[in-house]
């Protein structure tokens, strides 16, 4: 009972509040929690007064309180690289997993469905900070395929292409994966990061409705995502394109105008998504203004309720124009049809070919795919 119990991330950094209200919860760190976190241990350590922690908030004798948050870290390169060494049962993991890496935090543009913990300044470790985590990833744990978690890789060209070059000229020989927007990439960048080893690129294409794109004010274009695609398939690098259904105002012309966009990119991977609410986005205000969504709810709500379901006033009632039976009659639809595309021979062995390098590093992780892609291709997992 003397234990404290301290949390973070996301959810306690949109909602402190709800998140205190649990009586097994003492702390709740928001925001970036590395130098937040420390100073907290330091105060609990000295028996120091809390008010005086920055980024944290807490109860204390029945009353909740929010301290003002702690500013950014400016220079990325003072934070230590992950401790991976202390991941419990190490064995679990695989050369790759242990290649996730983040090189930038923030994110500058205004999706209406997305939110800003980061706020949307973007800060940049230095291209020598990242290449001495690879290079020491690569020796520790014989890792060859990294992925880059940024929320938007390519933001800073200058940094990408001196990434890019520095990984050329020291030889430093990998694989590598990004998430990044169609309006980012262009011939130049796109030639020099498949030379450094660039493998696979994630684009969010979100819908293939002119209205919807829009509405989630990513502002970028169908042309942007052509060009993006025809671009990857020139340079012959693994893509995935992302959509999501199920905007607030979304009709069932607009879903079929997604799947026919979705066929007509054509890219190797399809990923569709419903779309889910978060709190302090605008497309969430607009929920709420419709009557779809709960501006607040209980913490318990969170304990007894299907995670996709979250904040809706009604789960049956997603969309305001299309009825439940025909919304799921949709996405199964759609569901069934991306699975088939992603399904086809020809791109389950373009995925394969791009993963070469691991395979030759850890033959087992092939075997292990080829298991995956027959079970997938004998039905949905």
């Amino acid at each position: 009972p003397q234990c404290k119990v301290v949390v973070g991330g996301p959810h306690p950094t949109l909602l402190p509040e709800q998140t205190l209200k649990s009586e097994n919860i003492d702390l709740a760190v928001r925001g970036e929690g590395e130098r937040t976190f420390l100073n907290l241990i330091k105060a609990i350590e000295n028996n120091d007064d809390l008010q005086n922690v920055k980024g944290i908030s807490f109860k204390q004798n029945g009353k909740i309180y929010h301290n003002p948050a702690q500013e950014f870290i400016e220079d990325l390169d003072e934070i230590p690289f992950p401790a991976r060494e202390l991941l419990m049962n190490p064995k679990n993991y695989t050369s790759e997993d242990m290649g996730a890496i983040m090189t930038s935090r923030g994110c500058p543009f205004n999706c209406s469905y997305c939110c800003h913990p980061w706020g949307r300044r973007v800060r940049h470790r230095s291209v020598r900070n990242v290449i001495e985590e690879i290079k020491q990833v690569k020796n520790k744990y014989g890792t060859k395929q990294f992925e880059f978690k940024d929320d938007t890789f390519t933001v800073n060209k200058k940094w990408v292409m001196e990434f890019s070059a520095r990984l050329i000229s020291e030889k430093v020989k990998i694989n590598w994966s990004c998430t990044t927007r169609v309006d980012l990439l262009d011939e130049e960048s796109v030639k020099l990061m498949k030379k450094s080893g660039c493998n696979v690129i994630k684009l969010g294409i979100e819908t293939g409705s002119e209205k919807i794109l829009k509405e989630t004010k990513k502002g970028v274009t169908f042309e942007q995502m052509k060009e993006s695609a025809r671009l990857l398939n020139k340079y012959k690098i693994f893509w995935s394109g992302y959509f999501m259904v199920g905007l607030p105002t979304e009709t069932e012309e607009d879903i079929k105008k997604t799947y026919e966009f979705m066929k007509e990119l054509n890219p190797y991977y399809a990923g569709l998504g419903v779309y889910n609410p978060f709190p302090q986005t605008e497309l969430f205000e607009e929920g709420v203004e419709m009557g779809l969504l709960h501006p607040e709810v209980d913490l318990e709500h969170f304990f007894k309720t299907n995670p996709k379901d979250y904040f809706f006033i009604d789960p049956c009632r997603r969309v305001a124009r299309i009825e439940k039976e025909k919304f799921d009659e949709l996405v199964n639809f759609l569901m069934n049809e991306f699975h088939r595309h992603n399904t086809k021979i020809k791109n389950i062995i373009r995925r394969g070919w791009a993963r070469k390098l691991t395979y030759l590093q850890e033959p087992y992780l092939m075997f292990a795919d080829i298991r995956k892609a027959f079970k997938w291709r004998m039905g949905k997992q």
